[in-house]
């Protein structure tokens, strides 16, 4: 008898997508993830995207911060064990959802916010890119300092920032993290005197007017007048 030979695909054909898609691979959780990043920056548009193609995403933890004129009287006797100190570039443009920033004025990185929740917990997705067009840029100087909250809180880190921006622009940052967000919610409570049970408007009160909610792009929204954030919108 004879053997059958096993059937080889017809060779591919740039025009004929039904066989493309037939043969295709399984992607892989990681070639998804790839396949969004690229994908946000297809949908943003060159106009708004001045970046090339994203690699090694990960997945960062929640995060709860607040942008406020002072320190909660709470953390005002904090003993910071650590101070970081340095100098990150921000791009310019791109809304309150991403965030592209050179660590120290080198590497380059990508935070892309995946989920927000009412009281202002947000979930970011952090790449790190290869190259970069022409973008405009804002230096931001920072002192970081991070401790950990006494008992029941103790599984949220905290993080203290002295921030200012390139423009002059000055403002505290209080950031609650490695939590979920109803444990960053009750850290948040505990450290600004809001009890457990509080809202978004209750927090807004307790932040005064000048104080908001919202990672760095959103502060960026806030501190820098239009007119310094038009170049990346052409």
């Amino acid at each position: 008898k004879l053997k059958r030979q096993p059937t080889r695909a017809p060779p591919r054909r740039r025009d004929d997508a039904s066989v493309a898609h037939a043969i295709a691979p399984t992607p892989t959780p990681k070639a998804r993830v790839r396949a969004r990043t690229a994908g946000a920056a297809r949908a943003l548009g060159s106009h708004q995207w001045p970046f090339a193609a994203a690699t090694r995403a990960r997945t960062m933890s929640w995060e709860l911060r607040l942008w406020l004129p002072a320190l909660p009287e709470s953390l005002q006797q904090v003993d910071f064990s650590k101070v970081e100190r340095r100098t990150d570039l921000y791009a310019l443009g791109l809304g309150d959802d991403t965030g592209v920033k050179r660590r120290n004025g080198t590497d380059l990185e990508i935070k892309r916010r995946e989920k927000r929740k009412k009281r202002g917990a947000e979930k970011w997705r952090k790449t790190k890119v290869e190259t970069t067009e022409h973008s405009t840029w804002i230096s931001c100087e920072k002192q970081r300092a991070k401790c950990t909250l006494p008992p029941p809180h103790d599984g949220i880190k905290v993080e203290v920032a002295d921030v200012r921006f390139e423009n002059g622009v000055s403002s505290k940052s209080v950031a609650f993290e490695k939590g979920k967000p109803h444990e960053l919610y009750a850290a948040c409570g505990s450290v600004l005197g809001l009890g457990e049970d509080w809202t978004a408007d209750d927090l807004q009160r307790a932040l005064g007017p000048a104080g908001f909610v919202g990672g760095y792009p959103t502060a960026l929204l806030r501190f820098v007048p239009t007119d310094e954030r038009t170049n990346n919108d052409r």
